[in-house]
Formats: structure tokens, C-alpha cells, sequence
């Protein structure tokens, strides 16, 4: 779980340095377009730049997707793990459900935080013993959980819906200034969307923490008690003793080993 748990910080950390990256860049087109809108820029100057992104970008939808695959491994751990915890009567869903859940419609919405939340309160023996999650762990999971939705949510309606961050400008003057408003529009609302993403990058890294920590500190108090593992030699329980001579004559301790009597010698005769 420490490796994964690891692999992760950096994976969302790096995320979360490309998405400042975008949240600036963004910014920058959004100013290029509204120059346009109102005659202060040539139209080429934002396409060039489009040109220069979009190099950028598909190299980091390939790195989002590695994310997410990294993260479905970690989850489905933690999420078994809890089932190798004794007395966990209030697990809702089955371990299948910490992949498929995230990808059924309608039950994605609910299912994964459902999960976090088993995960988190299986794993913390306060949590458990108690029945409830400190609200600290509540606001952290919910926090995550919501500006993740909503991220993706409007992305994805940004996406098929709004109007185009990378117009052909008409050559009516008209048109071009429609265009080119609509177009610094969606530019800032792809901005703030990645100040929203950057938030759930540090949620989540706190929620990735928290639940690894207890879970490692489990796995350390069940070593201490179980002791060597199956088939390695385990240290004597006494200190061995030197037989006497005496006790090896028979005339010893109580249970100490007896060497057979030594017979008399014959009587001599004459």
C-alpha cells in the first residue's frame, strides 16, 4: 500500500502542477480572444497558440488516464484489505464494486464515496468501535468527492454543449466577435475548472494518506503479535543447563537424565 500510496503523491502532485500550468495558459488565450473580439489582435495570433497547446495536451490525457488506472489499483487494495479485518459487520459493498462501481452509470455518482467511507471507518479502530467517521474525514471524502463531480460534469458540458474555445473565425465582423466571446468564455470556464481539479488533487491526496497510514499501522500491530513466521525457528523459551556429573550418576536434580548404574565388581576369593 506505501508504494502505491507514493506513486500516487507524485502522479497528483505533477497533475496538479500541470493544471496551475493550464489554469495560466488558459487565462493567456482567454485575454487573446477578447483582443479579437474587439479588434486589438490579428486573428492568427490564437491559432498559432492552439497550435503550440495541442501538443501539450494529448501527452497529459495519456498521463490522466495512467492516474486513474494507478488509483483503481489502490483503491481495490484498500478496499480488500478491510475484509481480512475481523468484526467488520457494516461493509455495504462487495470489493467488485470499488472498480465496477466507478464505471455503471447512476451508481458511480454514489458508490465510490459510499466505498471510501467503508474503507476508512473498516480501517480506523476509533471509527469502527465508535459506528462514525470524525467529521474531519467526512468534510475530506465529500470535499473530494464533490469537486471531482463537479469537474467532470461541467467539462463534459463545456465539452459537447458550449460554444468552441478554438473558433474558425468568420469573415463577417459580426460573426468574428461572436465567435471570439464565446470563445474567451469557455477558455475561462476551462480555467476555473482546473483551480477546481487542483483542489481535488489535495483532497484526495489527504484521503490517499490517511487511509494508508491506518492501514499500515494495523499491518504493523498484527506482525508484532503474530510473531515469527510459519516454519522460522523461534528463540528458546529457557536457558539450556549443564548436567552435573553427580546428576548424570543418577544422584542429580529430579528429572534430570540418569545414566544407567555402574555394576559392582566381582568378590575376590582367597
Amino acid at each position: 500500500m506505501r508504494g502505491l500510496a507514493v506513486t500516487l503523491y507524485v502522479m497528483l502532485g505533477i497533475s496538479a502542477l500541470v493544471s496551475a500550468f493550464a489554469v495560466v495558459t488558459l487565462i493567456y488565450r482567454a485575454g487573446l480572444w477578447d483582443d479579437i473580439a474587439h479588434g486589438r489582435r490579428p486573428i492568427r495570433e490564437p491559432n498559432e497558440f492552439n497550435d503550440t497547446l495541442a501538443l501539450f495536451w494529448r501527452p497529459y490525457g495519456f498521463a490522466q488516464l495512467a492516474l486513474m488506472g494507478v488509483f483503481l489499483v489502490w483503491f481495490y487494495r484498500a478496499r480488500r484489505n478491510i475484509d481480512t479485518y475481523p468484526g467488520q459487520e457494516r461493509r455495504t459493498l462487495s470489493s467488485g464494486w470499488a472498480i465496477g462501481g466507478w464505471f455503471c452509470p447512476v451508481v458511480n455518482l454514489w458508490f465510490p464515496p459510499r466505498i471510501t467511507l467503508d474503507v476508512w471507518r473498516a480501517s480506523d479502530p476509533r471509527a469502527h468501535h465508535g459506528g462514525r467517521i470524525p467529521r474531519a474525514g467526512l468534510v475530506l471524502v465529500w470535499g473530494w468527492w464533490i469537486t471531482f463531480v463537479a469537474t467532470t460534469t461541467i467539462a463534459l458540458g463545456v465539452r459537447y454543449f458550449g460554444p468552441d474555445d478554438d473558433p474558425e473565425i468568420s469573415s463577417l465582423l459580426v460573426d468574428a466577435v461572436a465567435d471570439a466571446e464565446g470563445a474567451r468564455t469557455v477558455s475561462l470556464v476551462r480555467a476555473g475548472i482546473f483551480v477546481v481539479q487542483i483542489v481535488a488533487a489535495g483532497l484526495v491526496i489527504a484521503v490517499i494518506a490517511h487511509i494508508t497510514t491506518l492501514q499500515n499501522k494495523r499491518e504493523a500491530t498484527w506482525a508484532t503479535w503474530a510473531g515469527p513466521a510459519f516454519g522460522a525457528p523461534a528463540p528458546p523459551t529457557f536457558a539450556p543447563y549443564a548436567v552435573e556429573p553427580a546428576a548424570a550418576a543418577g544422584t542429580g536434580l529430579p528429572g534430570a537424565p540418569h545414566s544407567p548404574p555402574t555394576p559392582s565388581p566381582p568378590p575376590r576369593l582367597g
